[in-house]
This record gives structure tokens, sequence and C-alpha cells, in this order.
């Protein structure tokens, strides 16, 4: 053999040379246990040398020439290591780099190194050798088909089995995806039917304007009365009661439009994040319905260094669909509370309808009782001035009669006075109160006493005149002011003839009214 060295491919890389064996003198076999169970010897260690060996050993010449060449062969198993990989490497590049020989320095000795019995057995240990690793290959190729064989299997049941994950998951996007547009339909049609009957709450706000005026007018028109007729009745009570209902009406019409407006931008928000939630499902349908139509001959698949690491998800399944199912909750929530505050809009305009055409035919009653009431006083009145005047005419009657009478006593008590006021001419005894002169002084006493009843009477008389002109006028100032009343209620109960609120296009407010 031309080398010392022995080197042999195993499954540590290192085959030892015999010198190195040689000096391990406690190890007498290093084994090695192969797969299939079989020991084989690795590295054979010469326990014993011959006895001419060991007696040429002993000369200080072949001591320092076994000391020069161990110096040179003898290697760490770290630097035999890494020749051995050295040596493969070049091997298989064909690259065949020069044995260490030392020839030389066993030319200038003495004995010669090994004997017959290490030449066989380093035969052996190569063949053993060749045989171990040509064992190792065969297991080798064996192992790698069976890995090919597992590794193909796995890769198609784990491409099977992601390709049926992937058609699961887009039956579950589509799934969602329906369950979001459904929803949405909805939701659509929910938010257009709230915001007509915003719109028609918004008319009905409007068209509250009219009996409201209407109220006031009549309230501004009522002002213009006088007199003991300028009164706090019924028609004014009803009429200011009017005129708070139709406040109160329009305060709860703006609260409820207020509301649906806010109910408006919650269920647009709402909307949105479904459709957000609608286009992401389709932008990632779209992908996986792409990818699951891939397969390992298609066109534009390429390796991706490092994406199987790459984890920038955002949920897991479970969270997936509770982010759905908050979209689809929150949007029925929305829509049912656009339903209830559509429900509460129309029991609103009912009440509100009810209520307002309540009042306002409570008024026209009220007023029309009012105008029979002013209408009877007004008749009583006339009636009462009609007697006062026919009153006034006797009692003139009877002044210028009483002024007749008083002028008609004159002439007797003329008549008298100067009867007696002759016979007081009489003289001496002559001038007797005799009979006549008592009866004309009796005669006098009466006709005067009778002028002052007259004029007693007739002073009674003017009293009455003056009491009853001043009543006439009275009777027909109050009659002038029940007249300008019943004009004034009339002229309101001819303008609340009709419910003022006439709307041609269905609302709850086009109800006729009639008198």
């Amino acid at each position: 053999m031309n080398s010392n060295t022995t080197r042999a491919r195993s499954s540590t890389n290192l085959c030892p040379s015999r010198r190195s064996a040689m000096r391990r003198e406690n190890t007498t076999e290093l084994t090695k246990t192969r797969p299939c169970g079989t020991d084989l010897p690795r590295y054979h260690v010469f326990s014993q040398v011959d006895s001419y060996y060991n007696s040429a050993s002993s000369c200080g010449i072949l001591r320092r020439a076994i000391k020069t060449v161990n110096e040179k062969d003898a290697l760490p198993i770290s630097h035999s290591l890494q020749s051995t990989n050295q040596y493969q490497q070049n091997a298989l590049t064909g690259h065949i780099l020069p044995q260490t020989c030392s020839s030389e320095v066993a030319r200038g000795r003495l004995y010669p190194r090994y004997s017959e019995e290490s030449w066989n057995l380093d035969t052996e240990v190569a063949t053993a050798n060749a045989t171990q690793e040509r064992v190792e290959a065969e297991n080798t190729r064996i192992q790698a088909w069976k890995t090919i064989q597992d590794a193909e299997k796995q890769t198609r049941e784990q491409q099977k089995l992601t390709t049926d994950r992937l058609r699961n998951r887009i039956r579950d996007i589509e799934y969602w995806r329906n369950e979001l547009l459904t929803e949405i339909r909805l939701a659509e049609q929910e938010t257009d039917r709230c915001r007509e009957k915003l719109r028609i709450l918004g008319l009905t706000r409007h068209h509250l304007t009219k009996p409201l005026q209407l109220a006031q007018e009549c309230l501004q028109t009522r002002e213009g009365r006088c007199g003991i007729d300028e009164v706090k009745d019924s028609v004014e009570r009803a009429l200011n009661k009017e005129i708070q209902v139709i406040k109160e009406c329009m305060n709860q019409v703006e609260q409820h439009s207020e509301k649906g407006e806010i109910q408006l931008k919650l269920s647009q928000a709402a909307q949105k994040e479904l459709q957000k939630d609608v286009a992401n499902k389709n932008h990632a349908y779209r992908i996986d319905n792409r990818i699951y139509g891939l397969s390992n001959s298609s066109d534009g698949i390429k390796l991706h260094e490092g994406i199987e690491l790459v984890d920038d998800t955002n949920s897991i399944p479970g969270s997936w669909v509770e982010f759905s199912k908050g979209n689809l909750q929150r949007s029925q929530k929305q829509r049912v509370a656009s339903e209830q505050l559509r429900d509460a809009i129309d029991r609103l305009m009912r009440n509100v309808n009810s209520t307002i055409y309540g009042q306002f035919t409570t008024v026209n009653n009220a007023l029309q009782t009012r105008i029979a009431e002013t209408v009877a006083a007004r008749d009583q009145l006339r009636s009462a001035l009609k007697k006062v005047m026919q009153e006034l005419y006797d009692t003139e009657q009877l002044e210028q009669f009483l002024r007749g009478s008083m002028e008609d006593k004159l002439k007797p008590l003329k008549l008298a006075e100067t009867r007696l006021a002759e016979r007081t001419r009489r003289q001496n005894v002559e001038l007797c109160y005799d009979d006549p002169m008592k009866s004309l002084q009796e005669e006098i006493m009466q006709i005067r006493q009778a002028i002052r009843q007259m004029k007693d009477k007739l002073d009674q008389t003017q009293v009455s005149l003056s009491r009853l002109r001043r009543n006439k006028v009275s009777l027909e100032q109050s009659i002038a002011v029940k007249e300008n009343s019943l004009q004034i209620d009339q002229r309101c109960l001819n303008m609340r003839k009709t419910f003022p609120i006439s709307d041609k296009r269905g609302t709850l407010f086009s109800i006729p009214v009639g008198y």
C-alpha cells in the first residue's frame, strides 16, 4: 500500500488511520449498529503486534522515525473530518488530491512499518467498509423512493384538502354575501319607506301651520268685539286650546322628524358597513374562486419565498363569521328601529289628525253655540227695546196730557180766585165768612192740589221719559254690540266651514268636514 491512511465514506465521514488505531491501546473494536440491526466492524485497531516490530520499535532510531511520521501523519479528528470532507468534494468534482506519502522517511528506516497480517486485515476492512457503504446506499435509495412516494401522496392529499377547503370557503363567502345582499335590499327598502314617511311628516308639519294661522286669525278677528261682548267666552277658550294643541302637535312632529333623521343616518351607516363587507367578500370571492381553479399545470404559478411565514391575517373563521353576523344584526336592529319609528309616526299622525280635527270641531261648535246665544240676546234686547219704545211713546203722550190738564185747570183756578177776590171787596158786615167763601176757598185749594199732583206726575213722567230714553240708547248700543259680535263670529264660522288641511296626495289629513 502506498498510503499510510485509509479513508472511506461512512455515516461519520471518517476512517482513522491504522497508526491512530494503534495508539488507542485500550480500544479493541469500534462498531456501529446499522438501521437493519446488523453490527459491522467499522474501525479495526491492532491491539497486538509481532515481537519483531516491538523489538524494532525499541530502537532509538526507529522511535525517532515513528515520531517524525506520527507528527506528520497523526492529525486531530477535526482536521481529519475536514480533510475527508474536502476529499469527498474533490472526488465529486473530479479533482483528486495527492495523498501524503512518507516513503522517503520509511526508506531511511531499518525495518518495515506493517506486517502481512496488517496488510490482509486492511483489505478485509476496506471490503467490509465497501459492503457497509453499499448497504447504506441501498437503504438510502429505498428510503428516498419511499420519501418521494410519501411526499407525493401527502402533497396530493394536502392539495385536495386545501382545494376542498377552498370550495367550502367559497360556499361560506357566497352564503354570507347573499345574506348581506338580502339584508342590504331589505334595509334599502326600509330606508326608502322611512324617508317617504319623513317626507309626509314634513308636509304634515307644513300643513299644521294652516289651522294654526286660522285659529290665530279667528282670535285676532274676535278682538274686534266691543263693550260687554269683550268676554273670555267658550269660543276664546276653545281657540286658545286649539292653538296650544296645534303647537304641541307641531313639537311632536318636529321631535319625530329629528328622530327620523337620526334613524336615517344610523341606517345608512349600517348599510355602508354591509356594503363594505360585501365588497370585501366579493374581492375575497374572486381571489378564492380564481385560485380554486388553479392546478399544477396552470400558467402564472410561481414560487414565493417565505410566503408561508407571512401572517398578516386580521381574523379567524369564528371572528370572521361573528363580524358578518354583527353587521347583519346591527342592520336588522336599525331596520326594526326604523319600522318602529314608522309605526310611531303613523300613530302620531292619526293622533294629530284626531286631536286637531276634534278641537277644530269643538271650536266650530262653540262658535255656533255662541252665535245662537248672541242672536238670542240680541232678540231679547230688541224685544226690550220695542217695549221701551212703546212705553216711551205712552209716557210722552202722558206728559202731553198732563201738561194739557194743568193748563185746563188754570181757568177754573182763575175763576175761583177771581170770585174770591171780588168778594173780598165787600164792606163791613157783609164781609162774611159764609158758605160761598168757604166753597171758593176749598175749590181753589182743590184745584191747586190737583195742579200740584199733576205737576209731580209730570216731573215723574219726565224722569221716566229720561230713563226710558237712556235705556233706549243703552238697548240700541247693546243691540249694536251684539250685531257686531254676530258679524265677527259669523265671519269666523264662515272661515272655518271647511277643514284647512286638504291634501290631495293622500295623507291622513284629507278628511272632509261639513256643517
